[in-house]
């Protein structure tokens, strides 16, 4: 579930009905091989880049920022478009749903 055991996710079917069947691989596609790799205590980064195009390479600078985020939200829109999320404003969102890997 999106965001599940995060403050702003699902918490359950009465309280959080919208998100109920949205998941992780929703944004980040397939993920059966990275769960794989994560229960045998394997890395594989190459994987993780690909689930996650767009995170933060170290020392970005701030066009470089401004056009990725641009790219996360072209993406977010393909869901969230006028006909499906008419209120949708990713300066707002994102600080919810922004989930960095920590290192």
């Amino acid at each position: 579930m999106v965001g599940f055991a995060h403050k702003a996710g699902y918490e359950n079917e009465e309280r959080t009905p919208h998100l109920m069947n949205v998941g992780c691989e929703n944004c980040h596609g397939p993920g059966s091989l990275h769960i794989e790799n994560k229960r045998a205590g394997k890395e594989d980064a190459a994987l993780d880049a690909l689930m996650n195009p767009w995170k933060a390479p170290p020392g970005e600078a701030a066009p470089a920022k401004e056009t990725r985020r641009l790219r996360i939200n072209d993406f977010c829109r393909k869901c969230h478009d006028d006909d499906n999320d008419v209120h949708w404003d990713f300066d707002k969102k994102w600080p919810e749903i922004d989930h960095p890997t920590k290192k």
